[in-house]
């Protein structure tokens, strides 16, 4: 609850210690999420981290105080931290100072890939689709929803593989009737025009 009434001693004198507790346990439920969820479903990732802060927070903090400031300050803090996690990080230095304040760290995609990894996409055997209308009305329209698109959106649809390489050659493939049962990436908009969306099939839609 967002009232003063609700707030406990040690969140009145809290400096922050016990607030990056709360973060720190719920990075690794931010995780389990993203391999369960996965940010297609933005509804289930929102619904059940917040309800999981609300209990964690409560168990440090020993009061039902909840604000949406907290709430998204921790989830924030728990994005950045996962993609550090895979792409790695700069060392860091006081402006000021000039003193080191933070190490450089190895990322996944460094590990896997070496330092200076460089991921290309290339989009191959596209193929487009004739019955559109058949083909959207057995889309995710939850998923269409997230990204505020509508089956009634799509003029054309075309389904393609979607080749990553490095400079050492292919490192993986996203292939046409993948098998998922749900969504895994939403590609950004391109050319104003385009909405790629990566799910169990690779599309490309042309929005009127």
């Amino acid at each position: 609850m967002n009232d003063d009434s609700y707030k406990s001693d040690k969140t009145k004198n809290d400096d922050g210690t016990l607030t990056g507790q709360v973060t720190a346990a719920m990075y690794p439920y931010y995780v389990e999420l993203l391999g369960q969820y996965g940010w297609d479903d933005a509804d289930a990732m929102f619904t059940n981290y917040f309800a999981k802060y609300q209990q964690v927070r409560g168990q440090v903090f020993g009061d039902s105080y909840l604000d949406d400031e907290g709430m998204f300050t921790a989830l924030e803090a728990n994005v950045k931290t996962y993609g550090e996690s895979l792409t790695g990080t700069d060392e860091t230095y006081d402006k000021n100072t000039k003193v080191k304040l933070t190490d450089k760290t190895i990322g996944a995609y460094q590990k896997a890939l070496g330092e200076d990894y460089k991921l290309t996409t290339t989009v191959t055997d596209v193929q487009s689709v004739e019955d559109v209308k058949a083909y959207t009305a057995k889309m995710n329209t939850q998923l269409l929803a997230n990204y505020e698109v509508s089956a009634d959106d799509i003029g054309a649809v075309s389904i393609c593989t979607v080749q990553v390489t490095d400079a050492k050659g292919p490192v993986g493939h996203l292939q046409p009737d993948r098998g998922a049962d749900r969504p895994y990436l939403v590609c950004r908009q391109y050319h104003r025009r385009y909405l790629c969306v990566v799910s169990n099939r690779q599309m490309i839609f042309r929005l009127p």
